[in-house]
């Protein structure tokens, strides 16, 4: 005689207003969601969007909406970019040197709330070769990964003349 499974659902995800469950067999099941799941969604979506907040904020100064280009580049963009930034302690603005040997800017944009932490915008801003700047997104794995790439070369190099702490 066979021994009958029981079923131990636990929820999968969520669909509208409807929880989804899934048992260790494979099986599923829906069934509409209780007031605390509600709620719990609810409150997770609005983290959620508030985890772009600072960057949404960013773009709506500097990047037009219609085109989605940058309103400035250079120069200009680097001084009202870092204007802009003293009023959000959170974005880090880090110097560094272009192939014309300029003076360049890298801002430190992190899409994080109290709670969670989705990653970091990385905008270059070369000074003065009227090029665009150049976005890009550090996961924090990717961030881990350029952290401990970081940590190597110091380790490697730190106390070689003309490394500076």
């Amino acid at each position: 005689m066979t021994r009958q499974h029981r079923h131990h659902f636990k929820v999968w995800g969520y669909s509208g207003r409807r929880t989804l469950e899934l048992c260790s067999c494979g099986d599923k099941r829906e069934r509409p969601q209780t007031k605390a799941e509600s709620k719990k969604l609810r409150d997770e979506f609005k983290e959620a969007s508030d985890v772009h907040k600072t960057w949404h904020a960013f773009a709506k100064k500097f990047i037009d909406r219609k085109t989605e280009e940058f309103l400035y580049v250079g120069y200009d963009l680097m001084t009202r970019a870092e204007r802009w930034a003293e009023k959000y302690p959170e974005i880090k603005i880090v110097g560094c040197d272009d192939d014309h040997f300029c003076c360049s800017s890298l801002i430190l944009v992190p899409h994080a709330t109290a709670r969670s932490y989705m990653g970091l915008t990385v905008l270059y801003i070369p000074q003065c070769t009227g090029e665009k700047p150049i976005c890009f997104f550090l996961y924090p794995s990717h961030r881990q990964g350029l952290l401990d790439a970081l940590g190597e070369i110091a380790r490697e190099h730190g106390k070689k003349k003309g490394w500076r702490r």
